[in-house]
């Protein structure tokens, strides 16, 4: 594996057992290569709630930006983001603009 690799999760996934893809992130990790891991509570193997869906959205595009054009790296892929961080984030986006 020469490529970084993105790899998305629903921690309810239907099709793919959750702890094959945290299996597949340790050996990945564990052999120096760069991974990402995002895990979204509660989904299915795709992403049924609007928020989720905006904020894997946005990370793919940043993550493409990042890896394709140059641009600066988000922290989320260089120091990673804790659970409570994500939801935090996620509900700062739903809150309606006054």
């Amino acid at each position: 594996m020469n490529t970084p690799l993105l790899m998305m999760f629903g921690s309810e996934d239907g099709a793919v057992e959750f702890n094959q893809g945290v299996e597949f992130y340790n050996a990945a990790r564990r052999a120096g290569k760069e991974m990402v891991l995002l895990v979204y509570d509660g989904e299915n193997h795709g992403l049924a709630r609007e928020p989720n869906q905006k904020d894997y959205r946005n990370r793919i595009m940043q993550w493409f930006a990042h890896y394709l054009k140059g641009e600066p790296t988000p922290d989320w892929i260089t120091k990673g983001l804790s659970y409570i961080e994500q939801q935090d984030g996620l509900k700062k986006k739903k809150r309606p603009i006054s």
